[in-house]
């Protein structure tokens, strides 16, 4: 059976997706047409694997039309030896965006991050490869002509084996909309896609992103995960969302007032996105910590200050009300994270990196300070890499004192999350 690709008409009706409070839907094209669309290839020679594998020439489109430029993918291919069946290894390297789909015989990929692929083909067998900011690299390998597959870490896309790719549903609002907070203004289209909505004018486009996606998009410019990173700038932000646009998008807000912006929300999205638990990981000198030899102690603030550098950013971990050795301020130190359990005093701990300030409480509440400008962000972090049933207990010794105090393991975690931003 043939793989039929379906193509979502440039309109379709506002009931297929859910609208916006003080959207009014009309039956108007916008152009362009959606970012994120049905990727194939037409540019790398293939020759036919099987009398059931897919033939683009096949591939019809019953309603709207993609233009080539819209596409944002590229494509390189190289034909490097024959394969055991006569035919040609063929590899192929695109990008996709939250919402793209790959159509294999049945098997249909819709993406849900912004990715570089690469595509190996030998014969009826598919290997795909790639790597994101969050999971790091993976695998996902399968034959064309069998449900099987095998696979590696986490791919960035859902797998359906109906043999149909149907592209986003559009809405179209002609009196602006509300979508997540934000608000825009003028005549606009709406397209839901994983992990990304994309909204369209007349001559400009806009994504909202959350805490995995903006990540990947802030640091594309020098990763590739996203070819375009240089025509987008981030335009409002609001909760654990962030609107990147086009230049000539107009004004956007988030709940009715105007945001102004500064690198303190790059630093909360990389806290997000990229604080991972130490699984599996008791000592914290494991890892890439270039921590300093001894602690000092801050005599006149009662408190101890564990230096250290990541790829040769500096940092600090304050450690307040302790009780001072007050024998030689310079003192050996180790550490381990334990079970909270373990201690029943827990000290006030601050993670300072460049001219930032971060703090979590036992509730999970993290604050992130600018020192120098007074501006402040907090959010709840959720999910593995919260660890508030585990603390980081620290002995220190000067050679005749010995103490010991503990400062929030999250704030290594922070460390490590901060040097993606790098």
């Amino acid at each position: 059976m043939k793989a039929t690709l379906k193509i979502a008409s440039t309109i379709v009706s506002a009931a297929m997706i859910a609208a916006p409070a003080n959207g009014t839907a009309t039956l108007k094209t916008i152009d362009p047409v959606p970012t994120a669309q049905v990727v194939y290839e037409t540019e790398t020679p293939e020759i036919p694997l099987s009398a059931e594998s897919v033939n683009m020439a096949d591939i019809t489109a019953e309603a709207g039309t993609i233009a080539a430029d819209d596409l944002m993918t590229s494509e390189t291919a190289s034909i490097e030896e024959p394969c055991y069946d006569g035919g040609v290894t063929t590899k192929k390297v695109y990008f996709v965006k939250p919402g793209d789909q790959k159509a294999y015989a049945d098997r249909v990929l819709t993406f849900s991050h912004f990715q570089e692929v690469t595509e190996v083909k030998d014969g009826r067998y598919v290997t795909l490869t790639g790597w994101t900011p969050s999971n790091g690299d993976w695998s996902y390998s399968f034959s064309i002509e069998e449900v099987q597959y095998g696979s590696t870490g986490t791919v960035p896309f859902s797998v359906e084996m109906d043999g149909t790719a149907i592209g986003m549903p559009i809405a179209c609002y002609s009196e602006g909309l509300c979508q997540d907070g934000f608000t825009f203004t003028g005549t606009v289209s709406i397209s839901p896609a994983p992990n990304c909505t994309y909204i369209m004018g007349s001559d400009w486009n806009a994504m909202i992103l959350n805490s995995e996606t903006y990540p990947e998009w802030k640091h594309s410019g020098g990763n590739g995960l996203f070819p375009d990173y240089g025509k987008y700038h981030l335009a409002a932000y609001g909760g654990d969302h962030w609107v990147i646009a086009t230049s000539d998008a107009p004004e956007i807000t988030y709940g009715g007032e105007e945001q102004t912006f500064s690198d303190i929300d790059d630093v909360v999205a990389a806290l997000k996105a990229y604080a991972q638990p130490f699984c599996g990981i008791s000592d914290p000198h494991y890892g890439g910590i270039e921590w300093a030899a001894k602690a000092v102690e801050d005599w006149e603030d009662n408190a101890a200050i564990l230096s250290g550098k990541l790829n040769g950013t500096p940092f600090t971990i304050e450690i307040d009300n302790i009780d001072p050795l007050g024998f030689s301020g310079e003192c050996d130190w180790s550490g381990v994270f334990v079970p909270s359990d373990f201690v029943t005093r827990q000290n006030d701990s601050i993670l300072h990196w460049c001219n930032y300030a971060i703090n979590i409480d036992a509730e999970s509440n993290v604050c992130v300070v600018n020192t120098q400008t007074g501006e402040s962000r907090s959010f709840q972090l959720e999910g593995p890499a919260n660890a508030n049933t585990s603390v980081f207990l620290i002995t220190v010794t000067d050679g005749k004192h010995g103490n010991a105090f503990t400062a929030r393991p999250e704030l290594v975690e922070f460390v490590y999350a901060l040097d993606m931003m790098n």
